[in-house]
């Protein structure tokens, strides 16, 4: 069993894990706070020291958002993709400051270029074909400078959408490690 400050060590790190699973919305934030105090207790009943135990699971708060993380990602039976995509999109932007930088300016960035690119696109090719519209004024520049200017701006805003999918990606399989490897029983 443990000693008086093994358990000080455990209960301080349960204290800061529950209090980000309470943060986090978990539902079941006492379940899994039970598990993975079980978790510690069997691995120091199998002699490995607490400090390594605890630091092998990583900052509480991480392993957290990582339980967080993996129950967002599970679709509920018969259940569309969207709500579990929204909550894992917004608990990558929970998981600092600048990931919610880089998702808010990867996706404003790419959703823009990529609607300015279909306008300039649709602009220029109408206007190519004397068609015209009150609203369409192209300076006095070439039509067609406008088409051939839209495949760059419309792979520059691809470009960041798949750069903000990527990201999002990389930032999720960061939470999701994060979480230990239950030993098979």
């Amino acid at each position: 069993m443990t000693d008086a400050s093994q358990n000080k060590d455990i209960a301080a790190y349960l204290a800061a894990f529950e209090r980000e699973a309470r943060r986090l919305r978990l539902t079941d934030w006492r379940g899994i706070a039970a598990d993975v105090h079980g978790h510690i207790n069997e691995a120091v009943d199998y002699g490995k020291p607490i400090g390594d135990v605890l630091r092998a699971m990583g900052k509480p708060e991480a392993l957290a958002r990582a339980y967080a993380m993996e129950l967002a990602m599970q679709r509920p039976a018969g259940g569309g993709w969207l709500g579990p995509a929204l909550r894992l999109t917004g608990l990558v932007a929970v998981g600092g400051v600048i990931t919610l930088i880089v998702v808010v300016a990867l996706g404003s960035v790419g959703v823009t270029l990529v609607f300015a690119g279909l306008v300039f696109l649709t602009a220029g090719l109408l206007e190519a074909a004397n068609v015209h519209f009150s609203f369409v004024h192209l300076g006095g520049v070439s039509p067609w400078a406008f088409v051939a200017a839209s495949p760059l701006i419309l792979g520059v805003g691809l470009g960041a959408l798949w750069l903000l999918v990527r990201y999002v990606r990389f930032a999720a399989g960061q939470l999701v490690r994060s979480v230990p490897v239950r030993a098979a029983a």
